[in-house]
């Protein structure tokens, strides 16, 4: 509404009120617009105040006065139910100081002395009687005894009294007290105890069924557990099978060098250890792979790539070889132990005859230093008995160091090591034996040629007879030196992380065996004035071999000793 009471429309006064638009008027807008016509009902201020004054006081007669009888009635509701909420609360507080607080024994002790206390008053009251009947008595007992009668007489009528006023006194014969509920709140606790004690033995036997139901389900799970621990165990060792066989696979499709056995990775380097014509190595040469290369690769410093052979996958399986069979590690340590001692034929040669000049037992100097006796030398141990006991130099205990060191203990195994001198000693007698035999056989069939031809044979074909006799008489004896290995109890093999074997040269010492990967060139020491010189120093040292001067009978010779006498393929 205008606060200055102005019209709108012709900016007057306003004296007037439209009913119909709820709106000040003036009179310009009663006579000439917007307010003049029929449908607006004009009225003055006075009768606009007195109708909306009427409505609003018959509103809050009707309505807000029902409404506050409402509020009323139902705030005296709720001061009822407050002050009904207060007594039970109080009550339930009281019952229950009294139930965990002795309430019994001491509402108990309540009305015992309560009782008590009345007792003692009608006690205290009848012995006060009782006393005023025995000083009646005796005073008349004493003026009955006296012989002057007028104290009797003088007292008669306080006596006649006194009998009068004892008579009247009514004594209680029953003693009445006031009944009380402890009996029945004691009979109603002795029924909860019942209750308690049923309820107790439910309990009691819920707990055992599911104790039962829990140690079912235990054992349920326990059995699940081991069921689901042997179905994973066998699909553990399917995959590890299948691990075995992939790597394997892979390991007889990767290519190696067959001179120093580093991966073609490396094909574009110069070989080390390739530095050597055929005439020169033909004998001692065992390579890495099954394919051998030609006479006219050898000493071209090249790298000569191939598919590597069953031995040198033999020892990548070592590091699987927790999950084989038994028997498959034996013969694999057999193998592996016939190329570790091959390779140092001239350095365990040399150390044998040190010991035997200084009349050294070995053994029981590393187990001197072996206090457990687990067969273990640590290597600055092992390297030090060999250079103050045997004399030997540091390039040669690296070199043994290199074969018997372990890479997870980082130890020597001395075991292995005294283990060498029975296979070099077999060695050596099977070599005099094939020896003398093939000299023995070659005459006997040679006498025999003689007796039983008359023409005499061509002399290419007589030295091919003697020679293929030399190859039955060498195969025979390997095949017993393979069974005696058998019968021997061989030692597991130290499980190189890569394998330790190569080409072996017998007229150099400086010669190592390479690894999987190809040595830095500056650590190998390989010149021809070295290997003249190592060549003189172990010429007393080195065994004869069976010479054969054809290739081809040579090669005969290999193959029909690669089925069986594995160890005669390897050696010669």
């Amino acid at each position: 509404m205008n606060q200055n009471r102005e019209c709108q429309h012709h900016k007057k006064v306003t004296e007037l009120f439209c009913e119909t638009c709820k709106d000040l008027v003036c009179n310009d807008c009663v006579s000439y617009g917007p307010h003049q016509t029929k449908n607006h009902k004009i009225i003055s201020f006075k009768d606009a105040y007195t109708i909306r004054q009427t409505y609003i006081k018959d509103r809050i007669e009707s309505a807000m006065k029902n409404k506050k009888e409402i509020l009323l009635d139902q705030l005296d509701k709720i001061e009822t139910r407050m002050k009904y909420i207060t007594e039970v609360k109080a009550t339930i507080v009281k019952d229950v100081h009294m139930e965990f607080e002795g309430g019994i024994l001491k509402r108990l002790n309540d009305q015992s002395g309560t009782l008590t206390a009345v007792l003692q008053k009608d006690i205290t009251w009848l012995q006060k009687h009782l006393n005023s009947i025995d000083d009646f008595i005796h005073t008349f007992e004493y003026l009955a005894l006296d012989q002057n009668v007028l104290p009797l007489l003088f007292m008669s009528k306080t006596l006649s009294q006194q009998t009068m006023k004892l008579l009247s006194i009514i004594i209680k014969t029953e003693i009445t007290s006031h009944p009380s509920d402890l009996s029945r709140e004691l009979f109603n606790l002795r029924t909860k105890i019942k209750n308690s004690e049923i309820l107790q033995q439910q309990i009691e036997f819920k707990k055992q069924v599911i104790c039962k139901c829990r140690q079912e389900k235990i054992s349920s799970l326990q059995k699940i557990k081991e069921e689901f621990f042997i179905k994973i165990e066998d699909e553990i060792y399917d995959w590890v099978r299948l691990l075995k066989k992939v790597v394997n696979t892979l390991d007889s499709l990767c290519m190696i060098c067959t001179f120093c056995g580093c991966f073609i990775d490396v094909v574009n380097e110069q070989c080390a250890l390739n530095i050597k014509p055929y005439e020169e190595i033909q004998l001692d040469f065992i390579g890495f792979t099954n394919e051998l290369p030609k006479m006219k690769v050898f000493g071209t410093c090249q790298h000569f790539f191939g598919y590597p052979k069953d031995e040198y996958l033999i020892l990548r399986k070592d590091k699987y070889a927790n999950f084989g069979d038994y028997q498959e590690q034996r013969r694999a340590a057999k193998e592996v132990y016939f190329k570790v001692f091959r390779s140092l034929w001239f350095s365990i040669i040399d150390l044998k005859a040190r010991r035997y000049l200084k009349q050294l037992d070995l053994q029981a100097i590393f187990k001197k230093y072996d206090p457990d006796n687990r067969g273990w030398l640590s290597i600055v141990k092992f390297k030090y008995l060999m250079h103050q006991e045997l004399g030997m130099s540091v390039q040669e205990v690296e070199r043994l160091v290199i074969y018997f060191r372990d890479e997870k203990e980082d130890k020597v195994n001395y075991e292995y090591f005294l283990g060498i001198d029975w296979y070099l000693e077999e060695l050596q007698r099977l070599e005099e034996q094939v020896k003398a035999e093939s000299v023995k056989y070659a005459k006997l069939y040679n006498r025999k040629i003689r007796v039983k031809t008359t023409s005499p044979q061509p002399k290419q074909e007589t030295k091919f007879i003697e020679k293929s006799q030399q190859q039955s008489t060498i195969y025979s004896s390997f095949t017993r030196f393979s069974q005696a290995i058998e019968k021997q109890p061989v030692p597991q093999p130290v499980q190189y992380e890569q394998p330790r074997f190569g080409f072996i040269e017998r007229d150099n010492f400086n010669t190592q065996v390479i690894n999987r990967q190809l040595p830095n060139k500056n650590n190998i020491e390989f010149t021809a004035e070295s290997s003249l010189k190592n060549k003189q120093k172990s010429s007393s040292l080195q065994p004869k071999r069976v010479q054969f001067e054809e290739k081809q009978t040579y090669q005969r010779f290999k193959e029909s000793t690669q089925v069986s006498g594995n160890y005669a393929s390897k050696y010669y």
